[in-house]
C-alpha cells in the first residue's frame, strides 16, 4: 500500500509546481519532448510537456496542443511558442 503512494505523491508535487503559461520565460533553443502527460480540466485538456533541452536543461511547459509526442524534435522560439521540428525537409534532394 505504501509503494502505490509514492507515485501520486511524486506526481502531486510536480503538478503543484508548474502552472498554465505556453512557454513563457523560457529560453529559446532546441530539444526533445521528453514525455506528455493529460491535466483534464473543466472546459479542456492540458497537455504538460517535459522537455529536454539541448543545453542539458530540463523545462515543463504547459500547453492545449495535443499534436505532440515523445521523442519528437522541437523548438523553443524567442516569442516563448513551443514548435514542431521536422527530421528531414520536404522536397530535399538525398
Amino acid at each position: 500500500m505504501k509503494k502505490s503512494l509514492i507515485p501520486l505523491c511524486v506526481a502531486a508535487l510536480v503538478a503543484a509546481c508548474g502552472s498554465y503559461s505556453p512557454a513563457a520565460g523560457l529560453p529559446p533553443g532546441g530539444g526533445f519532448v521528453a514525455s506528455v502527460g493529460v491535466l483534464p480540466s473543466a472546459d479542456r485538456n492540458l497537455y504538460r510537456l517535459l522537455l529536454r533541452m539541448d543545453s542539458g536543461a530540463t523545462r515543463t511547459v504547459d500547453l492545449d496542443d495535443p499534436t505532440f509526442f515523445p521523442d519528437e524534435r522541437v523548438e523553443v522560439t524567442s516569442d516563448g511558442r513551443v514548435v514542431h521540428l521536422s527530421t528531414y525537409k520536404l522536397g530535399a534532394k538525398s
